[in-house]
């Protein structure tokens, strides 16, 4: 799972959490208990490992935030809204392209020429009890 760019749900679980996230390891979980899930799959962090490694991506995001003033709002949301530019114009491997594009084609196949899916942000530490707001003792 570690070198996988895209990971069927049926073949993830809580194990994988930190290459698929949260949201998808546990659908998989429920999947391996014979839940009904709607198939689906997930883009894992190596994915994302390799788009920072594209265009010297990874550098232009380290001085970007080597530039940010935290004590200032202004500062981080100008330099939140660079860092996404950076990422937005940054080419997608074509394997991860490739790969999506074969997914989505296999979700097509339970009989829908185009299956409407939901995209789902799933980051590998949003359901972390200390990435939580919950009250204090």
């Amino acid at each position: 799972m570690e070198e996988a760019i895209l990971a069927d749900l049926k073949n993830v679980r809580l194990k994988d959490a930190s290459f698929v996230g949260g949201k998808n390891a546990n659908l998989g979980e429920l999947i391996g208990a014979g839940v009904s899930v709607p198939a689906g799959f997930a883009i894992t962090t190596m994915a994302y490992s390799r788009l920072l490694e594209t265009d010297t991506l990874k550098e232009k995001i380290a001085n970007i935030l080597s530039s940010i003033d935290l004590s200032k709002i202004e500062s981080l949301q100008t330099g939140s809204a660079d860092i996404r530019k950076q990422i937005e114009a940054t080419e997608m491997s074509h394997d991860l392209i490739d790969g999506v594009r074969r997914e989505y084609k296999k979700l097509a196949l339970d009989g829908f020429a185009e299956p409407e899916v939901a995209v789902r942000s799933s980051a590998t530490a949003e359901d972390l009890p200390s990435a939580s707001a919950r009250a204090q003792d």
